[in-house]
């Protein structure tokens, strides 16, 4: 009865024993269901809110602006006339009172040699692009129609020196109407306007490389001839005096710029 006894209370203590380790898992198993999200949340919080602070306080980069300057063009080399004629026709030379004119030129080249550049103070040339005025000398009433062209990067005013130089000659022409006097203009090899006819012009250059017919002028027959190399034309016009053809216009002209102001013309 004794042992029985001892048995029954060591089987009631094993169950208590049981019940108790029962109960601490049932509480931690809890205890960590209930703060594992909770741990997780503020975990994510905290590197939400890191990420966040770092957007926040990262440096924006800046673009840097460079300035550019404008590359201020140099002034092309100036060009004086010559002084006197030479023989040679591909010389592009002409005297005109005593002055020689010659290609290749500027208005700059004018002005020195003591011609006005008329209509100047109106004359803007833009970019690219050419405009045909006169030159006159004012102490012999002689003018020259001049066709310049502007081969630089931005308009040029040709009132201003600047203009001036940058301004180059495409072709110089004369012809009677202009010139009441032009007798007093010369060639090379003592060819004169008004004065030499035709077959004084073939003897002293020789046969022209282009003839072409004119429009008659005062119902008088007319016609031009060209003498010309890779570089420059010199072109003569003639009109029938009624006792022959009698030179009556000089052209003198830059080739590769005479091409290029009939494509844009």
């Amino acid at each position: 009865m004794k042992i029985s006894r001892m048995i029954l209370m060591a089987a009631a203590l094993c169950m208590t024993v049981s019940m108790t380790g029962c109960g601490n898992g049932t509480e931690d198993t809890a205890s960590e269901e209930n703060t594992s999200p909770a741990v997780t949340e503020a975990a994510e919080e905290t590197v939400g809110n890191t990420e966040t602070a770092a957007e926040t306080t990262a440096p924006e980069e800046t673009e840097t602006e460079t300035e550019t300057t404008p590359v201020e063009e140099e002034l092309p080399e100036a060009i004086s006339f010559p002084s006197e004629l030479t023989d040679d026709i591909m010389d592009m030379r002409m005297m005109m009172y005593g002055t020689v004119i010659a290609l290749p030129c500027t208005a700059e080249s004018f002005v020195e040699a003591g011609w006005e550049i008329m209509y100047e103070q109106e004359i803007v040339i833009p970019a690219g692009q050419f405009y045909t005025t006169a030159a006159r000398r004012p102490d012999t009433n002689a003018n020259v129609q001049i066709t310049f062209y502007n081969g630089g990067n931005s308009e040029i005013t040709l009132s201003t020196p600047e203009g001036k130089a940058r301004a180059k000659c495409v072709h110089m022409q004369i012809w009677h109407m202009q010139m009441p006097r032009l007798e007093e203009s010369e060639l090379p090899r003592g060819i004169q306007p008004e004065r030499s006819t035709y077959d004084d012009v073939i003897a002293a250059y020789g046969e022209p490389q282009e003839t072409e017919e004119l429009s008659p002028e005062f119902n008088n027959p007319a016609k031009q001839i060209i003498y010309k190399n890779d570089i420059y034309s010199m072109k003569l016009k003639f009109v029938d005096s009624g006792t022959g053809y009698i030179l009556r216009g000089v052209i003198l002209s830059d080739n590769e710029l005479s091409e290029l102001h009939g494509e844009l013309n």
